[in-house]
């Protein structure tokens, strides 16, 4: 696949209302021959330089977010003359300018790269004026009306939504984000490839379904382990195996003249060993047959073991699981429907998908959990908490009666909630997950 890139990258400037990234140097776009423009942004944190690829807008489609870009970006690339705009003012010069500035594209080309994405301008999208150029200065997230189920069974189906509880929070607040995610599969590595582990759901793209934001709950905490087991290796076992690879490693395969000639220099090695420590030809003795009979005859009949030269060996990874637990309270009949949502949306992406055929189950949709500092008005990280991967939700307890008794509204909305939340990340966490030598920055990691 070619793709239609100014090297080194050419940033320009968009203000995005509200956007919680701060410190955001510009953005540039990358151009498949397929029609598909690649949304990059330059920002700058902890004194670094980053680049993030934050979504594409395919040729037929629209705004398909990675988990990296923020709700403010999403829902700026997701307003149709927005995206018509970006791909009119700096799309087009990308293809004109051809593979990295070399080759011009020309009008033909960008014609039959853009064609369909240079469509008369439609309706302006959210936090658009009819320019496309300056946006609304009083668009916020807050003004988007909540309510409604997130999530779909058809993949490419947007979400509309952001559900919000409780309604009326006072500013300034910390909360939990739940991104709803569409999964991804890893694909199989092939030997050909330079890299032969999977790739790690955070670098998959991927299609944000919804957002749904709730308060912080006690008991927030987080852990990191890793498997470790025992290993024995007496110098019996030791000695067999360093003559296993020496035979093995002659060329890559088994070499009989040379295995004869290992086992050769091997006997005689041993028949020296044996004669400086005559307790070891008993062991030895007693090793074969003990492997036949199932009893230690050598501790029986000379009061010693073989030292197992005993270590604790890294075996793997552990998954983490965050748990939650919710009270939801209504207090009207708007928070009372945005309580029903959150239930509904959270339960129904969390199951598996049915093919048309019934022959086959989708993997359910996965989720982003991120723990937000609120206290500035900005969307950021919370600085003194941990982070989480993608997240399967694995199980899920809704209990419509948490004070021992039914009880409803007029609507019948109940008057109370409890809702446990059990979240299971997909990968690991790993030394590398941490991005810099620095530990003075902010978060606790994952």
């Amino acid at each position: 696949m070619t793709t239609y890139q100014d090297n080194p990258p050419q940033t320009f400037s968009l203000t995005i209302p509200n956007n919680s990234i701060e410190n955001v140097l510009g953005y540039y776009v990358k151009v498949t021959d397929t029609g598909t423009t690649i949304i990059h942004r330059k920002y700058k944190k902890d004194d670094v330089i980053r680049d993030a690829f934050i979504g594409e807008i395919p040729k037929k489609g629209n705004y398909k977010p990675t988990i990296v870009s923020s709700t403010e970006e999403t829902q700026y690339f997701s307003g149709t003359l927005n995206a018509t705009n970006l791909i009119r003012n700096q799309a087009v010069p990308v293809v004109n300018r051809g593979i990295d500035g070399n080759a011009g594209g020309g009008i033909s080309k960008i014609n039959t790269i853009l064609g369909t994405n240079l469509a008369p301008s439609p309706p302006p999208g959210p936090g658009a004026t009819e320019s496309g150029q300056n946006p609304d200065p009083n668009f916020n997230l807050s003004t988007i009306q909540t309510g409604g189920v997130v999530g779909s069974a058809t993949p490419n189906e947007k979400f509309e939504k952001i559900l919000k509880y409780p309604l009326h929070e006072s500013k300034g607040y910390d909360y939990l984000k739940i991104n709803i995610l569409e999964y991804v599969p890893s694909g199989i590595p092939q030997l050909s490839d330079a890299n032969l582990g999977t790739l790690d759901v955070e670098q998959r793209k991927t299609s944000i379904l919804g957002t749904i934001f709730l308060p912080m709950q006690p008991g927030i905490s987080d852990s990191a382990s890793s498997s470790w087991n025992e290993d024995n290796l007496n110098p019996v076992q030791a000695a067999i195996g360093g003559l296993a690879g020496n035979i093995i490693n002659a060329g890559g395969a088994i070499d009989i003249k040379r295995g004869l000639e290992e086992l050769q220099r091997a006997a005689g090695g041993a028949q020296s060993i044996i004669q400086n420590n005559p307790i070891l030809g008993q062991f030895i003795d007693n090793y074969f047959a003990q492997q036949i009979v199932g009893s230690n005859l050598f501790a029986r009949s000379t009061g010693a073991v073989i030292n197992p030269n005993l270590e604790l060996l890294f075996n793997g990874p552990k998954m983490r699981t965050f748990n939650y637990n919710y009270r939801f309270t209504p207090r009207d009949d708007k928070e009372a429907k945005v309580v029903r949502s959150i239930i509904k949306a959270l339960k129904k992406n969390s199951l598996p998908k049915k093919d048309p055929n019934g022959l086959f189950l989708k993997t359910p949709n996965v989720f982003k959990l991120k723990y937000v500092f609120g206290k500035n008005g900005k969307e950021e990280e919370h600085p003194y908490l941990n982070k989480i991967k993608v997240c399967a939700l694995t199980d899920m307890n809704v209990n419509y009666t948490p004070d021992g008794s039914y009880s409803t509204y007029n609507d019948g909305s109940m008057t109370s909630y409890t809702v446990s939340l059990s979240f299971s990340e997909l990968n690991p966490i790993y030394y590398d997950d941490f991005d810099d030598n620095s530990i003075d920055t902010p978060t606790t990691g994952y």
